[in-house]
C-alpha cells in the first residue's frame, strides 16, 4: 500500500510523532509509505537532533519519583531487619538491601572514608563452604576488571573473622522489577533502559565476562 486515503500530515505533525507527542497521525503513518519515507528524511533535521541531545541530558526519572516508588514498596512489605548481631570493624550496618541463595547485601557506612557502601557477604553457614567462598572471590576478581558507568563498582575485597566481604558501590535507587510495578514508562524510556543494559553487558562480554543471573531484580534504576 503506497498511502492511505486520508490526507498526509504536514512536517510539523511528523516531527511531533517522532518525538512521541500526542498526535492523530500515528494510525495514518502506520499505513502510509510516503509518510514513512518522509519521517526517515526528518532524522537529519537540526531541530530533531537538538531535541534528541536535550533528551539525553534529561533524567529519565527524578529523585522524588524514586522516593515515592520506594515508599509505596515499603508499605506493601515489612521493613527489612537490621543485623543487630553483625559487628564489622570500620563499618556501621544500616539495613538489609537484599539476599540471594548464597549471599546477603547490607547497606553500611564505611567510617574511614565516610561513605555509604553495599557490603556483600555469604549467608550464615555458607562461609564454611569453600566453593561458595571461592565463587564470591571470583566475583570480586571479575568486578575489579570492569569499569563502566552502568556496572556497580568494586571498592575492595577483605576478610573479617573468616568471612569474605565485598565492599561495593552503593547505588541508590530501586530495582527494575520494583520500578515497573509502580511506574509505566513510555516505549522510548524502555528502549533507553534496554540500551544502557545492553551497552553494559556488551562491555562485560568484551572483557570476557558473562553475567549468568541477569534479571529485573538485578538491575537498578537511578535518577
Amino acid at each position: 500500500m503506497s498511502s492511505s486515503s486520508s490526507v498526509c500530515p504536514n512536517r510539523d505533525e511528523l516531527l511531533r510523532l517522532v518525538k512521541d507527542e500526542q498526535t492523530d497521525a500515528e494510525n495514518h503513518v502506520d499505513h502510509c509509505e510516503n509518510c514513512q519515507q518522509a519521517i526517515h528524511s526528518l532524522l537529519d533535521d537540526p531541530t530533531l537532533q537538538a531535541w534528541r541531545q536535550a533528551r539525553k541530558q534529561t533524567p529519565q526519572i527524578t529523585t522524588e519519583e524514586l522516593t515515592q516508588i520506594r515508599d509505596a514498596e515499603a508499605q506493601q512489605s515489612s521493613p527489612p531487619p537490621l543485623p543487630m548481631s553483625l559487628d564489622l570493624e570500620g563499618f556501621q550496618i544500616k539495613m538489609l538491601l537484599g539476599r540471594g541463595g548464597m549471599a546477603v547485601v547490607y547497606l553500611a557506612r564505611q567510617l574511614e572514608v565516610n561513605r555509604n557502601v553495599a557490603l556483600k557477604m555469604l549467608l550464615p553457614g555458607a562461609e564454611l563452604e569453600d566453593r561458595a567462598r571461592a565463587r564470591l572471590s571470583l566475583e570480586a576478581e571479575h568486578l575489579a576488571q570492569l569499569q563502566h558507568p552502568n556496572i556497580v563498582q568494586l571498592f575492595s575485597l577483605s576478610e573479617h573473622e573468616g568471612q569474605t566481604l565485598l565492599v561495593l558501590e552503593h547505588v541508590p535507587g530501586v530495582t527494575l522489577s520494583t520500578f515497573l510495578t509502580h511506574a509505566h514508562p513510555s516505549p522510548t524510556s524502555i528502549a533507553r533502559f534496554l540500551a544502557q543494559v545492553a551497552d553494559a553487558v556488551h562491555y562485560a562480554h568484551e572483557q570476557g565476562i558473562i553475567h549468568r543471573d541477569l534479571k529485573h531484580s538485578n538491575i537498578l534504576v537511578t535518577p
